[in-house]
């Protein structure tokens, strides 16, 4: 069976081997038809992609010499060639859904998303853990990015990402805070000024007891907020810092009803 693999180096497999095609232009193509997967791209939207600002004079004739490339590409490793056809002044590439790693794991998130939302959190954290599976990087890797590409690959970086944080979500529910701060932190490191990130790491240390920890967390990105966007936290960030100060209360109060218990016990002269 040939299977497609855009999240991370763009591969195309076919019984074990690495059929890609290494012609620049004919990845870049290849990668924009399977991230609109059966659907129609337009032919003046291949050329945008390719060549951008300065298409030549030869752009649509070489488009087409591009696709008769790949479908011959397709039709060697067994593919129907009807796969890859010419329709409305376009192109459509379409495969079956479980030989593309991104329809897996949309659907696989998509999934997840809903089974927290329902609060099920232990087939979240399987099902959104076997999305994550699939990314082998940064998508589309080794492609040359055009206008649209460049936007489709931060699209998929921000799947990624809110597929981490919903399934880190998941964890904390579970009681998992100490596994997943290390996540956390590459997560925060990434990107210093995600609230949701930063939120989720706060809860993770102030429930695994490191509460000056989850202070200085939130130290850091209330300054940074002020410093560079000139904003407070927002209601998230807000909420969590209530929680542990919440939590930091209530400890304290158990702590010395515990403590009075103790000296009242020993205060109680014995029977005689």
């Amino acid at each position: 069976m040939i299977t497609f693999r855009i999240l991370g180096p763009l591969r195309i497999e076919s019984a074990g081997r690495d059929c890609s095609p290494s012609a620049p232009k004919l990845r870049q193509l290849l990668a924009l038809l399977l991230v609109h997967v059966g659907e129609v791209v337009h032919i003046h939207d291949l050329v945008d992609e390719l060549w951008e600002e300065d298409p030549p004079n030869t752009a649509v004739g070489s488009v087409r010499t591009y696709v008769y490339q790949l479908r011959r590409l397709l039709v060697a490793e067994g593919l129907d060639g009807g796969r890859l056809s010419s329709k409305h002044s376009g192109y459509v590439l379409r495969v079956a859904p479980e030989t593309l790693d991104l329809t897996a794991a949309r659907r696989l998130a998509a999934e997840g998303r809903s089974e927290l939302a329902a609060g099920r959190p232990q087939h979240t954290a399987r099902v959104l853990r076997e999305a994550l599976a699939l990314w082998r990087g940064p998508a589309l890797t080794g492609v040359p990015h055009g206008r649209y590409l460049r936007a489709i690959a931060a699209e998929l970086d921000e799947l990624r990402k809110h597929t981490l944080e919903a399934s880190i979500r998941a964890d904390l529910m579970l009681g998992r805070h100490r596994d997943v701060i290390g996540e956390l932190r590459h997560l925060v490191a990434s990107d210093p000024l995600d609230e949701g990130a930063n939120a989720l790491l706060i809860d993770a240390l102030s429930r695994s007891g490191r509460r000056h920890d989850a202070f200085r967390v939130y130290e850091d990105v209330r300054k940074g907020l002020r410093d560079e966007l000139g904003v407070d936290p927002g209601p998230e960030l807000q909420q969590v810092r209530m929680a542990v100060l919440t939590r930091q209360r209530t400890d304290v109060a158990a702590a010395g009803a515990g403590s009075r218990r103790g000296a009242d016990a020993r205060a109680v002269p014995e029977p005689p």
